[in-house]
Order: structure tokens, then C-alpha cells, then sequence
């Protein structure tokens, strides 16, 4: 968290009514959308909203998360009003920022052509299946991935065509032999496969409610963009950034595109192993289990205590913020 206004205004000269009524409460939510490593809580969300008005005397005029992520960030934003922008180096977290900040005109529409692509006896082709995603789902799922997505592949309209991919990667895993808890890529030898056509329906009905929540609380006309890339290079206007509000990677506990190889497979995606911060740890791609570090359950358990937040993006060993992003 890191308000970049020169002049800041002390918490005393607001009352916590004032700055929480200059956000409209705060009254934002946040949906599931996808699974995904260390998500932006909504609890730490508001706390930084929170204490980024009450430095400033009033809402941030605009906010940049460098590390979007699943975009919860910009959703909060762009349900407060705030206009927003975005990057994320994954394939898979812009995909899921995309879909949830703008989703299709209409979600039930698209949960009822999801359905419909689901109950076709149609089948796909081994042939386009990556060999290496085939141990993970069996033959029988990965013809059927390879049948959805060429349909996919057919829609016009970018959105739905966007929601239905990640309907699609939702439904991979838990119709795969993933290890049940496990964070890590791991085949459990005693799991079978289920179909997935069923796991797709039901990630795609899971997808709607997602949309249809925070959809119904954006405020019409605010920007909120996401861009997939580095945000070693950020490509912005001057001084168009007023506050920062992220969660960095976690560099020593994950490796993000692995933990998404399913998706990655299915979708010949291109992983950028070299700009992969989690090999710089040597984090290995496959082990016997995750197990939560103790700092990391401790984050979450007193999040109210922890400086990260504020301290991890642009501070110095003080936790004070030391980058400028207006001259960015």
C-alpha cells in the first residue's frame, strides 16, 4: 500500500466515519472466480483502502496494482469508483482480471451456451492434445478439452469467449488426479478421473454468480484496466498514478505457472520460466506437499499487524516507500 501524494494528512484530522463514507463504506465484494495462490484478501483490500484515505484525507483519484494478479484490486476499485490499472506477468491472471472486470453482457447467457456446448456428443482429437496433460486428466477429458476448446475457439464475441476458457480451466483440475490440497503438481496414485464436462458446468454456474456479484456493483464509466506484462516497465501516462495497492508475489513459496500447469498445458500457453520469480528460490517444480509456512499463516491470522502490505512494493528497510511512480 503506497499513497504517492506529497502532502499527507494526519488520521487525526479524519474521523474513521468520514474516510469510510468518502468510500462509500468501503461496501465492495469479492468473488472466487478461479483458483489461485495467496489471493488478495478482502479484509487486507479494505484495510489498505482504508488507511490510503485516511493518509490522504480522501480517496485516492487513482490506484495501480503492479502485481493484478486475479484483479482484486481493480474490481474493488472499480466498485468504489476509482479508476484503476493493472499488470500481471501470467497468462492465467490476466485472463481471470479480464473476465471478472469485464465480463459478458450477459453471464446467464453464457452459462446457458456453456451448457449447451456441454451436452453435445461431440467429441474432440488426442492428436491436439499436449502428451503431457493426458496422465493428469485421461484420454476420455483431454479429448473433450480438445472438443471445447476448438468450439470455443468458434465464438465471436471476446468476452464470452474469455469466460468460457476460464469456465474451461476452472474444470481441470478437480476433474484431473491433482493431489487434494496439494499446491504443488503431484499425481496422486489413488484419485481417478471424473468427467469434466460435469466439473465444467459446475465451474461455469459458479463463474456467473461470480460475475453477476460484482458486476452489479461497478460504477458505470470507470476505467479499470489490466495489461499482461512486467511491471518492471510501467507503460503510463506521467503522474496518472496517485496510490499503489498490491500484494507482491511470493517469490520463496511459489512457482505461479506451475501451480497452474493444467491450464497451461491445456491451453499451450507460453511459460516465461526466465522471468519466473519463484525459480530465483529455488522452489521445486514438484515435492511431497505444501505445507504452509508458519509466517505465512501467521500473515493471515493477524494481517492487522503486518506491514507488508505497505512495506513489501517500493520500501526500504524502514517500510517506508521510497519509489515515485508519478514520474513513471
Amino acid at each position: 500500500m503506497c499513497p504517492l501524494n506529497r502532502g499527507k494528512v494526519s488520521m487525526k484530522s479524519h474521523s474513521k466515519r468520514t474516510i469510510a463514507a468518502c468510500l462509500g463504506s468501503l461496501d465492495f465484494r469479492l468473488g472466487w472466480f478461479h483458483r489461485y495462490p495467496a489471493r488478495f484478501s478482502s479484509e487486507v483490500l479494505r484495510q489498505a483502502l482504508f488507511d490510503i484515505a485516511a493518509s490522504m484525507g480522501r480517496p485516492p483519484a487513482s490506484i495501480l496494482d503492479p502485481f493484478a494478479g486475479t484483479g482484486a484490486t481493480l474490481s474493488a476499485a472499480k466498485q468504489l469508483g476509482i479508476p484503476s490499472y493493472g499488470y500481471e506477468l501470467t497468462h492465467l491472471g490476466t485472463l481471470i482480471a479480464r473476465v471478472r472486470l469485464n465480463p459478458p453482457a450477459s453471464p446467464e447467457a453464457a452459462l446457458r451456451i456453456a451448457l449447451m456446448l456441454a451436452n453435445r456428443r461431440r467429441t474432440g482429437s488426442l492428436k491436439r492434445v499436449d502428451p503431457s496433460l493426458i496422465p493428469w486428466v485421461g484420454e476420455s477429458n483431454a479429448a473433450d478439452i480438445d472438443y471445447l476448446l476448438r468450439e470455443i475457439d468458434l465464438v465471436c464475441d471476446s468476452r464470452l469467449r474469455s469466460w468460457l476458457l476460464l469456465a474451461l480451466s476452472s474444470s481441470l483440475r478437480p476433474s484431473s488426479v491433482w493431489l487434494s490440497g496439494s499446491i504443488k503438481p503431484q499425481i496422486d496414485p489413488r484419485r481417478r478421473y471424473t468427467p469434466m464436462r460435469d466439473h465444467f458446468v459446475r465451474c461455469a454456474m459458479r463463474l456467473e454468480k461470480d460475475c453477476e456479484l460484482e458486476s452489479s456493483l461497478f460504477v458505470q464509466g470507470c476505467p479499470s484496466i489490466v495489461k499482461q506484462g512486467s511491471s518492471q516497465i510501467l507503460n503510463l501516462p506521467s503522474n496518472c498514478i496517485e496510490a499503489v495497492i498490491t500484494s507482491p508475489p511470493y517469490g520463496s513459496m511459489y512457482d505461479y505457472y506451475d501451480v497452474h500447469r493444467l491450464s497451461y498445458l491445456a491451453f499451450s500457453w507460453p511459460r516465461f520460466s526466465d522471468l519466473q520469480i519463484g525459480r530465483a528460490s529455488n522452489i521445486d517444480r514438484d515435492g511431497d506437499g505444501f505445507t504452509a509456512p508458519r509466517t505465512m499463516k501467521r500473515w493471515y491470522q493477524y494481517y492487522g499487524k503486518e506491514q507488508s502490505v505497505e512495506g513489501r512494493l517500493l520500501a526500504g528497510d524502514d517500510g517506508k516507500c521510497t519509489g515515485d511512480l508519478s514520474r513513471t
